[in-house]
């Protein structure tokens, strides 16, 4: 996210609470990193593995440069 100046909200929920059972109550379990997606009229989408949300936010800035 650093290298690529991202912004996105941090949550801690190792330290949190309200935040631990946010993740758990909406994203179905206490795992980080995690990403939550919500797009326009679409479900909510949850990513949990580092890999997958570098590759997510790769591909959106790639969309973004399209246009």
């Amino acid at each position: 996210m650093r290298r690529r100046s991202i912004k996105i909200e941090l949550k801690d929920a190792k330290t949190d609470l309200l935040i631990k059972e946010e993740l758990i109550r909406e994203g179905g379990k206490h795992k980080v990193p995690c990403l939550r997606i919500a797009e326009d009229n679409k479900e909510v989408q949850w990513l949990y593995s580092s890999d997958e949300i570098c590759r997510f936010l790769d591909a959106k800035l790639d969309q973004l440069k399209l246009v």
